[in-house]
């Protein structure tokens, strides 16, 4: 079901041990379910018996379907419980901060690229809730030159069908990407900010004029 932050530290870390390489600029992408090891995962049982499911394929194919929408949900409810749970999102506040620490201890900019789910409008508009969490998180721990990127207005543009791999997996398309990517270099080449979608850390906000 994805990586937590908790993974991901170890991943760059490991990374940082074994290629100690000269970084610049760290893009940190951040999904919903990266609260997963803060979460209790659901319990949801098979709809048919085992006996029935190895009889046939075609029976075997719609319990799966059954059962993954069944989990899906569940996973959702509980994924939004975690970051409404003071105390557990406590926790991956924290997972985030040392992980941003890693990054900065290595002299590197943050851009911290955070995407909502994909998988319908409803679901997508939903996500503004950890999204607007993240952002509150960005300013208060934020660094000078750090940037917080917002994927929603890109993924607006897509019907669900374009924004995502297939039926069958909600990561994003590669049309997407490709949106994405057209963002990420103009900020790495600093020729264009996209004011709805891309926050500076406020530290480089410049000041407004009180007339």
């Amino acid at each position: 079901l994805g990586a937590s932050t908790e993974q991901e530290a170890k991943t760059l870390s490991r990374y940082l041990t074994a290629f100690k390489p000269e970084l610049r600029t760290v893009i940190h992408q951040y999904l919903g379910n990266d609260i997963q090891s803060r979460m209790t995962m659901p319990k949801v049982d098979h709809r048919l018996p085992a006996r029935l499911r190895v009889r046939s394929e075609g029976i075997n194919f719609l319990d799966n379907l059954l059962f993954s929408r069944e989990l899906g949900g569940a996973y959702f409810e509980a994924l939004y419980h975690t970051y409404r749970d003071k105390n557990l999102l406590a926790l991956h506040l924290a997972d985030l901060k040392k992980l941003h620490a890693d990054i900065r201890k290595q002299k590197a900019n943050l851009v911290f690229l955070v995407f909502p789910f994909l998988d319908n409008d409803q679901i997508t508009a939903r996500s503004a809730e950890y999204i607007k969490i993240m952002q509150n998180y960005f300013n208060e721990t934020c660094a000078k030159n750090d940037i917080f990127l917002d994927v929603t207005p890109l993924v607006e543009k897509l019907s669900p069908r374009e924004r995502v791999a297939s039926c069958m997996d909600a990561h994003p398309s590669a049309q997407l990407h490709q949106l994405v990517s057209e963002v990420l270099i103009g900020i790495l080449q600093k020729t264009k900010l996209n004011q709805d979608m891309v926050q500076l850390c406020p530290s480089d906000q410049a000041p407004q004029d009180p007339r």
